[in-house]
């Protein structure tokens, strides 16, 4: 039984919010906060159920992670004014060419990230309290061990891959981007760490708690201090998986993915 729910949330006026779903209780708690999606019509209707049922509307952000040129726009669109994917077929890439997994759960987050990162930075040099960055990972970042880079592009050695393999491994890199961003802008006023949602036995428990572990990793008391954690159903640290370990590992996944969005950046200038 969780010992954190939503309500325990403190008052979130002030505060802006870039969410990919869970957002009615965010807005009970009077937060801005923007829904980042790729279809605007289903989101329309989505905005338009949660404003008749908190009496606030959310933010409609055009956004498709598994394209960079989406990424962007929608990052120049925030700064102006993450959903993932899960077993999807060996045959399907990102617009880039990368694995469908890996490329929108964590390249278009990680690229997300590093354009808002200015934002964020500035925000935490003025604000009293840090700025937060919780990524959803998973139970499966427990279970790999070892990482293959060369199963990140549409490859022949992804293509002998499970799609199981290739989900767990990007659940892996949510982990390490997450742990490699705390270790980078700890000191600058950020809190970075990831999460398993729910345990395993999900169908054991009511659907909702799923939200509870990620809204405990943002707000929840004690939480300022797990930059760089592994945060576990429904709120507390928990013990990473053995690739996580690797302490070589998460700023050699950082360095490729830097180096990917240099590429990508250098063809579309």
């Amino acid at each position: 039984m969780p010992k954190w729910r939503g309500e325990d949330i403190p008052d979130l006026s002030g505060k802006v919010i870039i969410v990919t779903g869970g957002l009615q209780v965010l807005l009970q708690h009077d937060a801005k906060v923007y829904l980042a999606a790729r279809n605007p019509a289903k989101s329309a209707q989505v905005i338009i159920e949660l404003e008749e049922a908190t009496k606030r509307r959310a933010i409609f952000l055009n956004m498709d992670l598994a394209d960079l040129h989406s990424v962007k726009a929608a990052a120049a669109e925030f700064i102006a004014t993450f959903s993932g994917v899960m077993l999807t077929p060996i045959e399907e890439t990102t617009v880039q060419g990368y694995d469908q997994q890996f490329g929108t759960n964590v390249l278009g987050h990680f690229y997300l990230t590093k354009l808002l990162l200015p934002v964020l930075e500035a925000t935490a040099a003025t604000s009293k309290e840090p700025v937060r960055i919780v990524t959803t990972s998973s139970s499966a970042s427990l279970f790999g061990h070892k990482f293959r880079f060369d199963w990140l592009k549409d490859t022949p050695e992804r293509r002998e891959a499970h799609i199981g393999q290739l989900y767990t491994q990007s659940k892996i890199g949510n982990a390490l981007v997450a742990m490699e961003l705390a270790s980078r802008y700890g000191d600058k006023g950020i809190v970075s760490n990831y999460c398993n949602p729910v345990f395993s036995l999900l169908l054991i428990y009511p659907s909702e708690w799923g939200a509870y572990t990620l809204l405990w990793a943002a707000f929840g008391h004690g939480s300022e201090n797990t930059n760089g954690k592994y945060i576990i159903p429904w709120g507390g640290v928990g013990k990473p998986g053995p690739c996580l370990r690797n302490r070589e590992l998460a700023p050699k996944l950082w360095s490729w993915l830097e180096q990917q969005v240099k590429d990508f950046q250098h063809l579309n200038t």
